[in-house]
Order: C-alpha cells, then sequence, then structure tokens
C-alpha cells in the first residue's frame, strides 16, 4: 500500500486518528486506497504519467502529503459531513487544485512518465453522415 501509519502519523496524532476510523483499521485501509484512487485519476486524465511506477517506491513525498489530506478529509466527511475540520478542508482543496492543474498540463510535476509507446491518444477523427437527396 502507497500511504503508510507513519505518513498518517505526521499529519494527526493517533488517538485522533483511532476515533476517525473508529477503531476499525479496515476502514482506514479502504480510505487510503480511496485516496489514491482520487490522485490516480487525475493523474491518468493527463495520460502522460506512469501510475504504476508513481505508487511505487521510491515515493513522491508530495503525493504522499497529497494523499494524506485527501484521506483524512474523506475520513471526517464519513462521520460529520458538515463538522469537518477547516483545516481540512483547506488542505483537501488545495491538494484537488493542484491535481486538477496536472491533469490538465499547469503543471508539470516530477513524476515518472509513460513510455513513449504507451501514451494514448485522445484525438479522433469524426464526420457527419453525408447527406442523402431523395428525389420523387
Amino acid at each position: 500500500m502507497f500511504l503508510t501509519q507513519e505518513d498518517y502519523l505526521q499529519a494527526i496524532r493517533s488517538d485522533q486518528l483511532q476515533q476517525l476510523i473508529e477503531n476499525e483499521p479496515e476502514r482506514l485501509r479502504r480510505a487510503g486506497q480511496s485516496a489514491m484512487a482520487e490522485i490516480s485519476s487525475y493523474l491518468n486524465a493527463a495520460e502522460i504519467y506512469d501510475t504504476e511506477k508513481i505508487f511505487s517506491e521510491p515515493r513522491n513525498e508530495y503525493l504522499v502529503t497529497l494523499g494524506v489530506d485527501i484521506m483524512l478529509y474523506h475520513l471526517h466527511k464519513g462521520i460529520v459531513p458538515r463538522n469537518i475540520p477547516q483545516v481540512r478542508i483547506t488542505a483537501y482543496e488545495q491538494a484537488i487544485a493542484w491535481l486538477e492543474a496536472v491533469a490538465t498540463g499547469k503543471r508539470r510535476p516530477d513524476l515518472p512518465l509513460k513510455e513513449a509507446g504507451t501514451v494514448q491518444s485522445s484525438f479522433s477523427f469524426l464526420s457527419n453522415h453525408s447527406k442523402q437527396d431523395w428525389y420523387f
């Protein structure tokens, strides 16, 4: 798994984390996977990043931070959606803004790129159907 217990404890105290996951480690694992899937969806939208390499060793520390911020936001949202701490909302919004900038090409982080032959193009040729004139 990309995110570790030590990563979470950089952003939240252990007792607070246990309250958030209600002492269910499975909830923490699912939240971490969900956060990484969210990050992956933005990186895949850019169509140039190799997410398989990105989510392996060595880890990009900024993506680890984004993953923790996204995960903590969703954990808070799952408990009391109307009472999410402002620091979590701000961190989540900043993470999503950065990921959107990457997805649209406005930011180019130093992340592993797909090999030249594996980049898929979203360019396609389309045309209208030809008109058929009917004369009677």
